[in-house]
């Protein structure tokens, strides 16, 4: 139970917190709903879910909600979809040169570590290694001999290869 609560308690503070953000940004771009828009959503909304009103008051008693739990959610659902076109149509004024100039200005934020894919055995000593390392140059196949002697059990079950390593993320050799 105490696991339920807790994550009962946690989706209920980031829908708050989701909320609290979508209506500042909304009063912040100047993007509104009237009640008239929000009654008419709820209302497609309640009669394409529930054609007839018994099973529509069936789900409110076994859902725990009341109509004003589900208009706010409409509201905050006709916001989003408001505040996500008028994104669309700033978006639509932004020119390539401002995306240059944008990507000049913060290239520092765009940089990716280099990255390889590697082939490995990782050992426990450096005796385990020279022999892993006999056996690949007497033609064992790597996948073999990461299988045999590597203790990292990822790469292992990958046959030794490890994919897209950071520069520098990777143990010494």
């Amino acid at each position: 139970c105490k696991t339920n609560y807790d994550q009962l308690k946690q989706q209920t503070m980031q829908f708050l917190i989701q909320s609290a953000w979508v209506r500042q940004e909304a009063e912040e771009q100047g993007v509104s709903v009237t009640d008239a828009e929000v009654r008419a959503l709820f209302e497609e909304q309640r009669s394409q879910a529930f054609p007839e009103e018994r099973a529509y008051r069936r789900f409110l008693r076994t859902a725990g909600a009341t109509e004003r739990d589900l208009h706010f959610r409409v509201e905050l659902d006709a916001l989003q979809d408001k505040l996500t076109k008028k994104a669309e149509q700033d978006w639509e004024k932004v020119t390539e040169e401002d995306v240059e100039k944008y990507y000049a200005e913060n290239r520092q934020q765009f940089r990716q570590p280099e990255r390889r894919d590697i082939l490995i055995v990782r050992t426990k000593t450096k005796a385990e290694a020279e022999q892993a390392k006999r056996e690949l140059e007497s033609g064992a196949k790597f996948a073999t001999v990461a299988k045999e002697h590597s203790i990292d059990e990822f790469s292992k079950a990958e046959g030794g290869e490890s994919l897209r390593i950071a520069r520098g993320a990777n143990d010494k050799p």
